[in-house]
């Protein structure tokens, strides 16, 4: 876990055929260049305020477990072009799945929007729960984290599944990760 700000470099890739996704798995278990892989278990909570203000200033702040592990993140800026993500993330340990936005009071790009929020007007906007499956590929100067997501989201009383792809460049270029 990287608690430096960083831009992350990420495309997402919705599986809509449920009956595709075992031969997306073997073929990813397959791919040349297989240097780890892992499994983790999420449970991610998306907060904002009644009247979305995180939102609206293009930001998201984020509680997660992973495994073992409580994940605080901020997301924000940046750009999306066909599922190509560009933005700002920022992830810090967590004490609890309690928001606090003061862990990142010292980051300019967010610490005046934060501390104008006061934390008990914050809630749970979305929710997802899932299994994930990470594998990290690399070739000649790349290295991509390849994610397998297979889960559920929730906002208030509404769910869907989640099927996702995710592959989110480590090192090399834009271009890299569209190949």
């Amino acid at each position: 876990m990287d608690s430096e700000k960083q831009q992350e470099i990420e495309l997402k890739l919705q599986v809509t055929q449920p009956e595709a996704w075992p031969r997306i798995v073997e073929y990813i278990h397959n791919l040349p260049g297989r240097v780890k892989q892992e499994k983790i278990a999420m449970l991610a909570r998306y907060y904002d305020t009644s009247d979305l203000r995180l939102n609206q200033s293009r930001m998201s702040y984020r509680l997660r477990r992973e495994n073992d592990q409580l994940v605080a993140t901020v997301k924000g800026g940046g750009s999306s072009d066909h599922g190509l993500h560009k933005r700002l993330e920022i992830n810090r340990p967590a004490l609890s799945l309690d928001p606090d936005l003061t862990l990142f009071y010292d980051v300019p790009e967010v610490a005046t929007l934060f501390a104008s929020v006061p934390v008990n007007e914050l809630q749970v906007v979305t929710e997802t729960e899932f299994s994930r499956e990470t594998v990290r590929v690399e070739w000649n100067q790349m290295a991509i984290e390849v994610a397998l997501d297979q889960g559920v989201i929730r906002a208030g009383n509404l769910s869907t599944p989640i099927l996702e792809v995710e592959l989110e460049l480590i090192s090399g270029s834009e271009k890299d990760i569209l190949d």
